[in-house]
């Protein structure tokens, strides 16, 4: 029974796209009523701010905001991608929902442009892989970050598909994992390197290595030509400040602890952080279900297709400096700062799913563990598994590859309707922005905000 592979079955184009429908609506919904519900957040006001300037003149300047001084500050961590769609709202309404909303648009749309790009390279099932990329972005921890125009998600998104296409497009994806990175979140050069690092141990071409820091290059380039011009003290004092805020003051660093990995150590930081109010969820999401994924690297009969491998072991290995820092190194645990290995892996797990193979038995029971790990509610975790159970004992014979997607999207649905009534069942804390629509980056609209 053990030793069952289960056949891979085409997608049924109607029921996906009426499946894709229907999903997408709950999303939405549910996007909707979290962006009502959030309240003032600093980061927010921030990133909205700054990338609203850059857009709109060039400048990247939240100088209203408290401790932000100057055009292009070192301190502005969410760069231009990771507010795009709230920019963009912004700008034709002065509304602030409609502007979070705008920026889960934005991240929508990036994804169907992904999706529809990587699989002309790979034999995937489209509407599966789509729908999965859709649900995943809204289960994982602190996902409504990039309704708060932060950029974790989405340059998360940028950089995994950047990994993907790697070995069919490798100029494209060079740039996508650059802009992910310069023009995005600047901790994704960790992903990015220990990527890289495990394709250079792979081929050994120095060749290779100087094209591609060229074309990784240029993005880079055109970001620092604009900080050059704009920045107060040119490059040179915007990389010293980039190193002081990032490394030497940060407060989720702490470099003089940074490479202590004693138990006391490592357990003062556990007991001094922000784990001290998550509750068990969050820690089996953050801590073992990366940790399943990272073992496949040592799994060699799971999803062990030949083309599969060589696709996401470089990927689930990007994943580990940020794991490992995270748990052992950082003394604040932010979850906001899970949310890049925790996509990672999440995207391999969709992308062996959706991976137009048969499926064996043990990588059926594997994926669902991990995915069973974000249901939003324990009812619905154990009816997963009942039902589970009970389809692996009366349907055994007629379970295809297929059929085991549609169950694990239908209960991911399920998971997000929950989570959407238990928003639903919260006091709104929508932000007051009434002094902000004449000018965004001023004092009074920092104020109004901030205090709302």
């Amino acid at each position: 029974m053990f030793d069952k592979t289960f056949p891979y079955k085409n997608e049924n184009p109607t029921q996906i796209k009426i499946l894709l429908g229907l999903i997408t609506m709950v999303i939405y919904l549910y996007v909707i009523e979290t962006s009502q519900f959030l309240g003032s957040f600093y980061d927010e006001f921030v990133s909205l701010t700054s990338n609203y300037s850059f857009f709109t003149n060039l400048d990247f300047d939240a100088s209203s905001a408290k401790d932000i001084t100057g055009n292009y500050s070192a301190k502005l961590s969410s760069g231009p991608l990771s507010a795009t769609g709230s920019v963009i709202g912004w700008h034709f309404t002065k509304n602030l929902l409609i502007s979070r909303v705008s920026n889960f648009v934005w991240l929508s749309l990036l994804l169907f442009i992904l999706v529809n790009y990587v699989i002309k390279y790979f034999s995937l099932q489209r509407g599966v892989f789509l729908v999965y990329s859709l649900l995943i972005v809204v289960i994982h921890p602190w996902w409504y970050g990039t309704l708060y125009s932060l950029g974790e998600a989405i340059t998360s998104v940028l950089l995994i598909f950047g990994f993907i296409v790697f070995s069919k497009n490798r100029v494209f994806s060079l740039l996508l994992i650059s802009f992910a990175i310069i023009y995005g979140k600047y901790i994704n050069v960790l992903s990015f390197s220990f990527f890289y690092l495990f394709i250079f141990l792979k081929e050994k071409s120095f060749k290779n290595l100087l094209n591609d820091f060229f074309f990784f290059s240029l993005p880079f380039l055109t970001w620092f030509a604009l900080v050059e011009i704009n920045h107060e003290g040119g490059l040179g004092v915007w990389l010293e400040d980039l190193y002081k805020y990032y490394i030497t003051t940060n407060q989720s660093i702490d470099i003089n602890n940074s490479l202590n990995f004693s138990i006391e150590s490592v357990s003062n930081k556990l007991m001094n952080s922000e784990i001290q109010k998550w509750n068990l969820a969050d820690f089996l999401r953050v801590l073992i279900m990366p940790a399943m994924s990272i073992a496949l690297l040592f799994f060699k009969n799971i999803f062990e297709n030949k083309e599969l491998r060589s696709i996401v072991n470089p990927i689930i290995f990007s994943s580990i400096p940020i794991y490992v820092w995270f748990w052992l190194s950082s003394p604040s645990k932010w979850i906001r700062y899970s949310q890049s290995f925790i996509l990672i892996n999440l995207f391999v797990i969709i992308f062996c799913l959706a991976y137009k193979r048969n499926l064996t038995f043990i990588e059926i029971i594997y994926s669902s563990l991990i995915i069973s790990l974000f249901m939003s509610s324990n009812i619905i975790f154990l009816l997963f598994y009942f039902l589970f159970i009970l389809l692996i004992i009366t349907f055994f014979k007629k379970i295809n590859t297929y059929n085991v997607n549609l169950f694990l999207i239908v209960f991911l649905t399920l998971s997000i309707l929950n989570s959407f009534y238990e928003v639903s069942q919260k006091n709104p804390e929508y932000p007051d922005m009434k002094n902000c629509e004449i000018k965004l980056n001023t004092e009074l609209c920092y104020e109004t905000y901030i205090k709302s």
